[in-house]
């Protein structure tokens, strides 16, 4: 992102971290429920709970003093490092786990419906003030008619 040429290039990007950052705590609880007791897994919880709401308050205004005295594109790049240490950490003190009994698959039908939903639902929301009604409610509605598949 930090070397986006324009406005869309920019915006995609920003989805696809997005999407990744959305997948992270749930493989984070997953992997610290499959590396640990049933015993400790409430304090485990409530730690990477605390971990990330500390991390969603402190990165928002270390995102903006970074973005503020360096430049905003650099602020894009530093996902990088931290991202090289997460895994490399996961790597080195998450145990591997495997369920034998699993037999489900990933269901990418699932996965497109739901992230459809809920990105128009969010720009139909978002673009109250600067679009007119008939669009914000097309995408509302249609959010919800592709929710209502997902669904089902």
């Amino acid at each position: 992102m930090g070397t986006a040429d324009s406005v869309t290039e920019l915006i995609v990007w920003r989805i696809a971290l997005g999407v990744g950052g959305g997948l992270l705590f749930p493989l984070s609880t997953a992997v610290a429920g499959a590396g640990n007791s049933r015993k400790d897994l409430p304090r485990l919880m409530s730690i990477l709970t605390g971990i990330a709401t500390v991390g969603m308050a402190i990165g928002s205004v270390f995102g903006g003093v970074f973005t503020e005295l360096v430049d905003r594109r650099w602020i894009f790049h530093l996902d990088i490092p931290i991202s090289l240490i997460a895994i490399l950490l996961r790597s080195w003190l998450a145990a591997e786990s495997r369920n034998p009994e699993a037999t489900g698959r990933i269901h990418f039908g699932g996965i497109v419906f739901l992230t459809l939903a809920v990105g128009g639902l969010s720009l139909g929301v978002g673009w109250i003030s600067d679009h007119p009604p008939e669009i914000r409610g097309g995408l509302i509605v249609g959010s919800v008619l592709v929710f209502a598949i997902f669904a089902w």
